[in-house]
């Protein structure tokens, strides 16, 4: 099962210091994603929780907050 706690501290680990002082507020353009590093994360992440993740619901513009959110809802 996937928890928000469990999920931070993914996003922690797989963006490091590339996140900076806006945190989980930072959009994943602002973290040099493109549409390659963006599957590329989006599989690490899966394979990382065990879930399936609708990329079509993802964008460059939208925050970590914001993903972390949509995963949890779809989880659910």
């Amino acid at each position: 099962m996937i928890d928000a706690s469990s999920m931070e501290a993914f996003l922690a680990e797989y963006f490091g210091k590339h996140i900076g002082a806006n945190g989980l507020d930072t959009r994943l353009s602002e973290l040099g994603m493109d549409s390659l590093s963006l599957v590329e994360f989006v599989m690490d992440f899966e394979a990382r929780f065990g879930i399936e993740l609708d990329v079509d619901k993802l964008d460059n513009d939208m925050t970590l907050s914001s993903f972390a959110a949509m995963v949890l809802q779809d989880a659910a």
